[in-house]
């Protein structure tokens, strides 16, 4: 199982996306395979991403649910329990980081959750922060 965090999933999701061709390879051959999966907290990061980029014209509301649902339909769908989110505090606690950094550890928790044996972000720097086990799962389309 592949776990694809919202950087990945935008820049395969959009032509014009400086890594849209490395990140839609790597991503296509892990949802075709049956591999690939995704934190349901993604699911609404891209939808807010897609509809805030400064693009003109903007996408709209319908035109990113539409984009989600026909490219992220065959992922799996990775939710958390109460008992997840106090893993994920007590790790960011436990390495003292704060802020933005626990949104990329929920998803980090995911990968954990389902034993992915990679995360694909175009954020590693976020995620290899979060510890050995975490770090040693980051790949970069």
């Amino acid at each position: 199982m592949k776990l694809f965090d919202t950087s990945s999933l935008v820049a395969a999701m959009l032509q014009d996306h400086s890594s849209h061709a490395a990140a839609r390879k790597v991503f296509v051959e892990a949802r075709d395979a049956g591999l690939a999966c995704i934190s349901a907290h993604s699911l609404a990061e891209s939808y807010s991403v897609l509809t805030g980029m400064p693009r003109n014209p903007r996408i709209s509301p319908a035109t990113a649910q539409k984009m989600i649902d026909v490219n992220l339909a065959a992922c799996r769908k990775v939710t958390l329990e109460i008992i997840d989110y106090e893993a994920v505090m007590a790790r960011v606690v436990g390495l003292q980081l704060a802020g933005g950094i626990i949104y990329d550890a929920l998803i980090a928790q995911c990968a954990l959750k389902v034993e992915a044996t990679a995360i694909l972000t175009l954020n590693a720097k976020h995620f290899v922060r979060l510890g050995a086990d975490i770090a040693s799962l980051v790949i970069e389309p």
